[in-house]
């Protein structure tokens, strides 16, 4: 029997008075929320994860107190690695900025992403003195060293937009992230190429994308302006390996731009990741178009759409169409090695430590040549 798939509409986001705003949406009027569940769980793998202790510390809140259960790593912990291979998770930032090297602390992982400030308006509040000096002292105390934090722009920037507004916005985002970096001294900022909008070719998408890394540039100091690849939907740049060849061609200082790549994009882009030979075929491209020292980063997510889908819909490791085999051949080759390869995979509150995890699992695929 064929199954039914059901596939959520992805919101749309717009904005007013500073504010992202995205509308609800609901599902078929035909499919139940259990139906939904069934078929969520009919294509995930059967991949069981290592059981946890869950009775970990809680706040008042009730919510868990990573600070009380983190095991605090050492600080020399990427110099004396034995695999130089560093996995971790997007964290929040919810409290604090620095609270995301308290739960990568937590969680054991030796990599971090976040958020540096609200990723849905274009109004951010200013990163002050207080705020920056708790992260650099988290940062210390946790051994998080500069290269192995990737922080991620806002998702509502469009550095390659053919509004005027939007992309004056944009840039003066771009500009901030770079700076806030720059003060926190964390070396990377990933963010999304951008989009034509339909308004604009891609041609010159390619040229504002670029000029928005120049202008930023020219206005902050040392951080690198990390492209991620996109899953080729709707009118995204950045899917291709070429066009970000393009982007990188037109940035003034290359030495401050490189690039991330995402799992999920890259499936459904069309890179078969489950396969050996896809494998091999996306990181020969990559070597030959974009050159592998301009890999700074992985996104690390399973998919819940089949290969060359154009659809982003990220899933838990082993629990999507890429499976577990993909993910450790990707972290034991030595290209990965010594850059930060973090999980952006579906966070479940019924699951507070599915990244703590997630992050096991992974290590536990690394073979070490004694």
């Amino acid at each position: 029997m064929a199954r039914t798939r059901y596939r959520p509409r992805r919101p749309r986001s717009s904005t007013k008075d500073g504010e992202a705003k995205i509308p609800k949406t609901s599902p078929l009027n035909c499919v139940t929320d259990e139906i939904a569940k069934k078929i969520e769980e009919e294509i995930e793998e059967e991949i069981v994860y290592e059981s946890e202790d869950q009775n970990v510390p809680k706040g008042e809140d009730g919510k868990i107190d990573y600070k009380a259960m983190t095991n605090i790593l050492p600080k020399d912990f990427a110099e004396n690695s034995k695999t130089n291979v560093f996995i971790g998770a997007h964290l929040p930032i919810s409290g604090g900025i620095e609270n995301a090297i308290i739960q990568a602390g937590a969680i054991g992982a030796q990599a971090v992403a976040m958020f540096l400030c609200s990723q849905l308006t274009w109004n951010v509040e200013e990163l002050d003195d207080t705020s920056v000096a708790k992260f650099k002292k988290a940062c210390e105390d946790y051994g998080f060293p500069s290269h192995l934090i990737v922080p991620h722009a806002s998702y509502i920037m469009n550095p390659g937009s053919g509004d005027k507004e939007i992309l004056n916005k944009s840039r003066n985002l771009m500009i901030d992230g770079l700076s806030r970096c720059d003060r926190l001294g964390i070396d990377l900022y990933n963010f999304h190429p951008g989009s034509t909008g339909g308004r604009i070719c891609v041609a010159e998408c390619i040229s504002n994308i670029a000029e928005t890394i120049n202008i930023a540039h020219k206005k902050t100091k040392t951080s690198i302006a990390v492209i991620e690849n996109m899953c080729k939907q709707g009118n995204t740049v950045g899917g291709d390996f070429k066009q970000i060849k393009k982007i990188i061609d037109l940035v003034e200082d290359k030495s401050r731009v490189g690039v991330c790549i995402d799992t999920c994009h890259a499936f459904a882009a069309g890179y078969n990741l489950k396969t050996e030979e896809g494998f091999n075929k996306m990181m020969e491209e990559f070597e030959n178009i974009i050159g592998i020292n301009y890999l700074k980063a992985v996104h690390l997510s399973d998919s819940k759409e089949k290969c060359n889908s154009r659809v982003d819909r990220h899933a838990n490791i082993g629990r999507g169409k890429i499976g577990l085999e993909a993910f450790k051949r990707m972290i034991n080759d030595p290209r990965f090695k010594n850059i930060p390869m973090v999980l952006e995979t579906p966070f479940k509150d019924t699951d507070p430590l599915i990244y703590k995890k997630e992050v096991k699992l992974l290590y536990k695929q690394i073979e070490l040549n004694e």
